[in-house]
């Protein structure tokens, strides 16, 4: 759900083969990471975004919906071992408590950051937490690791020299 830049565009123009995770030279969305993954299977994207849509199911060859009740109601239909939500915090809770109405997956994965406030924050914890069999996670991209951070305030300084190429690896 949410088929943006982490969703679907970061590493869009990348060839891949499905099933393959070798096969992407780059893999930086979660679309990319289910399509790659040979024990995972789109069963839908879903945006409001028609373009987000088209360009999805374009490359993922999976149906895609408007929004959750849409999903619902297709033959599509079915409920999901995981669900990933990359959409804006401000729209986390809401989405949250529509997704669950509906259908609970095994796994949840909620893109970063989860809320504007904490108090959308223990909204979304006090959700998770009625459903027992209800695994959530949260992604978190090495930008906000503070090691990373401060490596790249050096690089920035410029106390090193002057910074022209480099891949770092962990």
């Amino acid at each position: 759900i949410g088929l943006g830049k982490i969703g679907c565009l970061y590493d869009y123009e990348i060839p891949f083969s499905f099933d393959n995770p070798k096969s992407s030279k780059y893999i930086s969305t979660h679309s990319r990471a289910v399509a790659c993954h040979p024990n995972f299977k789109f069963i839908c994207g879903i945006d409001k975004n028609f373009e987000a849509r088209n360009l999805f199911t374009n490359k993922y060859k999976a149906p895609v919906f408007n929004n959750i009740y849409d999903w619902s109601k297709s033959k599509e239909f079915k409920n999901p071992d995981l669900a990933i939500i990359a959409i804006p915090p401000n729209y986390q809770v809401d989405l949250l408590k529509q997704l669950l109405e509906i259908c609970v997956p095994k796994f949840l994965l909620l893109e970063k950051p989860i809320a504007i406030n904490s108090k959308d924050l223990f909204k979304i914890k006090k959700i998770c937490e009625k459903y027992e069999n209800l695994t959530v996670l949260v992604n978190y991209i090495r930008c906000y690791l503070p090691a990373v951070n401060k490596l790249k305030d050096i690089l920035n300084s410029g106390q090193l020299g002057d910074f022209l190429h480099g891949n770092l690896i962990y």
